[in-house]
């Protein structure tokens, strides 16, 4: 989509790059927001999915400040449920069997990953 709106040209990598780096920065005044106001675990699951699936509303527009837009809004969307995934999957998961869990919650990112391709296919 970006290179076909934008042009062989336009900087792909760096919309790429930002978006782990605006997770990473956003996830810490996030978390400490949710945790202040004693937000439950469910609770960001669903605003943070919510947050997220609103994103690709920026491209409606065609301009870099709306690709701006869409990743910053995935990335916050991203820090609001991403950690409390993990804590989601302990917190319901039988004593003993966290990690098992754990890894349970991402198979369908891995099939999805191999039906659609990785990042780095």
């Amino acid at each position: 989509y970006f290179m076909r709106m934008f042009g062989e040209d336009a900087p792909f990598e760096i919309f790429v790059a930002i978006e782990p780096f605006f997770t990473v920065l956003l996830s810490f005044p996030v978390t400490y927001f949710l945790l202040r106001h004693e937000t439950s675990t469910y609770t960001s699951l669903v605003v943070g999915t919510l947050v997220q699936s609103c994103c690709p509303l920026a491209l409606l527009y065609t301009s870099y400040t709306s690709n701006f837009a869409f990743v910053f809004v995935m990335a916050l969307g991203e820090s609001i449920w991403s950690p409390r995934l993990y804590e989601y999957s302990t917190m319901v998961a039988p004593e003993g069997f966290e990690g098992t869990f754990v890894a349970v919650t991402f198979v369908p990112q891995y099939v999805a990953a191999g039906v659609v391709g990785g990042p780095a296919w």
